[in-house]
């Protein structure tokens, strides 16, 4: 069935690594070593890891998600769905050790440092097109990594600044489908709130809660 699959549909990369698997099982090598160099199956099996790390609250199979990527990225640096799950898997991997709840390591700052080049360059590639999702999954990713690295502030303005794109670009800010967006600004604009008010900011700190508070109303009425 996957062979047949896998000849209607030469290029979907999940059919091409499960017939792979299913021959590997059946000791034929071929198919596997065939997707060695692909860019697509690659960036498939790093979306499988990333998916069961989430999952399993184990930044060791984000780790495993993050080689795939980083193949797929040596392969073609301009994958824009590589780029932006790298700086996902390394925002992830962050979350997951200041949660507490990970099972895995702590995550190297070079790894964050290297995640944002990526989201960097996944927002320029999709700066002009017009896919406005595209345009704002890469924004998000960036605001992201910003924010595990502590940079909250900076989250808050790039992420600020990605809500206001889409409400330019009348591409139904509302809509349910952008709420992680409006999460992440939440989260950041929280971190950046006990920031100032440990560094003596009070006011601006409560236009940072404030923001938050915008962004959960929304949430919970989109």
């Amino acid at each position: 069935y996957y062979k047949r699959a896998a000849a209607l549909l030469p290029d979907d990369p999940a059919i091409r690594c499960s017939a792979a698997r299913v021959a590997r099982a059946m000791e034929n090598e071929a198919p596997m070593l065939s997707l060695k160099d692909s860019v697509e199956a690659r960036a498939s099996l790093g979306r499988e890891w990333l998916d069961y790390g989430y999952a399993n609250r184990n930044s060791k199979y984000l780790k495993l998600a993050l080689d795939e990527y980083g193949r797929a990225i040596a392969r073609n640096p301009y994958h824009v769905d590589s780029l932006n799950d790298f700086a996902y898997a390394a925002y992830l991997w962050r979350l997951f050790n200041v949660s507490g709840d990970d099972i895995g390591v702590p995550i190297d700052p070079r790894v964050l440092a290297e995640a944002e080049t990526y989201a960097r360059r996944a927002v320029a590639l999709t700066a002009r097109g017009q896919d406005v999702r595209k345009r704002l999954e890469a924004r998000s990713a960036l605001g992201e990594v910003l924010l595990a690295q502590d940079r909250a502030h900076e989250a808050v303005d790039e992420l600020q600044s990605a809500l206001q794109d889409l409400a330019s670009a009348r591409a139904g800010v509302e809509h349910a489908v952008f709420d992680e967006l409006r999460w992440d600004l939440r989260q950041a604009a929280l971190c950046a709130a006990i920031v100032d008010e440990r560094t003596g900011f009070p006011q601006h700190a409560q236009s940072l809660r404030a923001i938050a508070d915008d962004m959960i109303k929304t949430i919970k009425v989109s």
